[in-house]
Protein backbone atom coordinates (compact mmCIF):
# COMPACT_ATOMS: atom_id res chain seq x y z
CA UNK A 1 0.00 0.00 0.00
CA UNK A 2 2.98 2.43 0.77
CA UNK A 3 4.32 1.59 -2.90
CA UNK A 4 1.34 2.49 -3.98
CA UNK A 5 0.60 5.84 -2.18
CA UNK A 6 4.53 6.88 -3.12
CA UNK A 7 3.95 6.22 -6.84
CA UNK A 8 0.42 8.29 -6.90
CA UNK A 9 2.20 11.15 -5.06
CA UNK A 10 5.28 10.89 -7.71
CA UNK A 11 2.50 11.18 -10.79
CA UNK A 12 0.36 13.67 -9.25
CA UNK A 13 2.05 15.52 -6.32
CA UNK A 14 0.06 16.73 -3.49
CA UNK A 15 -3.00 16.54 -5.19
CA UNK A 16 -3.26 12.77 -5.11
CA UNK A 17 -4.57 13.17 -1.54
CA UNK A 18 -7.24 15.42 -2.37
CA UNK A 19 -10.88 13.86 -2.92
CA UNK A 20 -11.83 13.45 -6.10
CA UNK A 21 -15.38 14.62 -6.80
CA UNK A 22 -17.83 11.22 -7.14
CA UNK A 23 -19.97 10.74 -10.56
CA UNK A 24 -20.44 11.75 -13.63
CA UNK A 25 -19.37 15.09 -15.01
CA UNK A 26 -21.94 17.30 -16.44
CA UNK A 27 -22.90 17.78 -20.06
CA UNK A 28 -24.65 20.33 -21.68
CA UNK A 29 -27.51 19.47 -23.74
CA UNK A 30 -28.55 20.93 -26.82
CA UNK A 31 -30.86 23.91 -26.79
CA UNK A 32 -32.66 23.27 -30.29
CA UNK A 33 -32.95 19.98 -28.73
CA UNK A 34 -34.49 21.31 -25.78
CA UNK A 35 -36.56 23.87 -27.85
CA UNK A 36 -38.69 20.76 -29.74
CA UNK A 37 -39.38 19.11 -26.54
CA UNK A 38 -40.52 21.68 -25.20
CA UNK A 39 -42.59 22.31 -28.07
CA UNK A 40 -44.04 19.10 -28.00
CA UNK A 41 -44.47 19.40 -24.14
CA UNK A 42 -46.98 22.09 -24.69
CA UNK A 43 -48.47 21.45 -27.98
CA UNK A 44 -49.60 17.55 -26.24
CA UNK A 45 -48.77 18.04 -22.80
CA UNK A 46 -47.10 14.57 -22.66
CA UNK A 47 -45.01 13.03 -20.40
CA UNK A 48 -41.15 11.79 -21.06
CA UNK A 49 -41.71 8.51 -22.46
CA UNK A 50 -43.91 9.52 -24.53
CA UNK A 51 -42.02 12.83 -25.86
CA UNK A 52 -38.95 10.07 -26.03
CA UNK A 53 -41.58 8.38 -28.47
CA UNK A 54 -42.11 11.09 -30.71
CA UNK A 55 -38.68 12.55 -30.99
CA UNK A 56 -37.60 9.17 -31.71
CA UNK A 57 -39.91 8.34 -34.50
CA UNK A 58 -39.32 11.87 -35.93
CA UNK A 59 -36.08 11.42 -35.99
Amino acid sequence: MVCKLVAKHKKEGSEAYKAKKAGKPKTSINPSFVKKVAEVRKSTGYGSEKIHFVLKKSG
